[in-house]
């Protein structure tokens, strides 16, 4: 990471590890007087082939990103998820943080993403659902590629 930033700056994480297919992939967004998007992508039982990507983002792609995560209703409440009846056999362990000012949110639960898909906005789950969706879309807009880097 560029010395110009630290762990405050980042405003956006996920790290998602493969059971199935093991495999590793993260993304954090920096913000600071260059932000960043950087991906990092590798196989659980060969670190050597860890792929490493930097993507500079205009200010407005991070006002768009920051805006989406500062006017959540229900991402930095304390209440619990909602209770899903899926379960997912060899799916993925998935951990995402979001950060608006001194307000700080992290999730790690296995499959959220394959879980809570289908969820109401109007709830906490569907809710970060629909974050994680529109900063994957605000960066597809910018055309930062989120497939493995390269």
């Amino acid at each position: 990471m560029n010395k110009k930033h630290s762990d405050k700056d980042v405003i956006y994480k996920e790290i998602i590890t493969g059971s199935y297919n093991p495999r590793r992939y993260s993304m954090k967004i920096i913000d600071g007087e260059t932000p960043l998007v950087v991906l990092t992508s590798c196989y659980l039982l060969d670190f050597e082939s860890e792929k490493t990507a930097s993507y500079n983002l205009n200010k407005e792609g991070i006002d768009k990103i920051k805006e989406r995560i500062e006017n959540a209703r229900y991402l930095f409440n304390d209440e619990p998820l909602e209770e899903c009846d899926y379960f997912v056999l060899d799916g993925c362990k998935e951990e995402y943080f979001f950060r608006s000012g001194n307000k700080k949110a992290k999730i790690k639960k296995d499959n959220f993403s394959l879980i809570y898909s289908e969820m109401s906005k109007d709830t906490k789950a569907g809710e970060i659902m629909n974050i994680i969706d529109s900063i994957h879309e605000i960066l597809k807009e910018y055309g930062i590629a989120l497939d493995e880097p390269a």
